[in-house]
């Protein structure tokens, strides 16, 4: 989810009355990643239709093209994404914010998201994490003034 998360950091989530929303970041667990969850952001809900423009990076939900300032970068992998496609009704299209780097709904293997999947919406950073190398080594320090920001 980088930029918006960092390796390491810890958030408050909640499903309390929670109803699933485009633009909403959420931590699912699913059979694909077995026991362990991971966080994605709501692209579309159950009857909503996705489409993406490879050349030209932009993700469509209901023929409407997404303002996705939160993105490391233009969507340019397709996966095995081949749209445009309708949201079955009780299922999610997510994906990661760091795009190219992210393996999500665009992936047959993880496909549409149950909404039952959703362990809960992710509220607040806690405790921020560090930024990591490509072996897990942290390049830089916690930045403290990340604390309750998600967007």
């Amino acid at each position: 989810m980088f930029p918006t998360l960092l390796d390491g950091d810890r958030v408050v989530t909640s499903r309390l009355f929670y109803t699933p929303q485009c633009g909403d970041i959420v931590v699912v667990q699913t059979d694909t990643f077995g026991p362990k969850a991971i966080v994605k952001r709501v692209i579309a809900t159950g009857g909503q239709t996705v489409d993406i423009d490879f050349e030209k990076g932009i993700v469509y939900v209901d023929g409407v093209a997404l303002n996705e300032e939160y993105t490391a970068e233009l969507t340019l992998t397709q996966e095995d994404f081949s749209g445009p496609i309708t949201v079955p009704e009780g299922c999610l299209f997510l994906m990661g914010d760091n795009r190219n780097a992210s393996t999500d709904s665009r992936s047959s293997r993880v496909g549409m998201v149950d909404e039952r999947c959703v362990l809960g919406k992710v509220w607040a950073i806690a405790l921020p994490g560090r930024e990591t190398d490509d072996y897990g080594n942290a390049v830089s320090s916690r930045d403290w003034g990340r604390i309750g920001l998600v967007s």
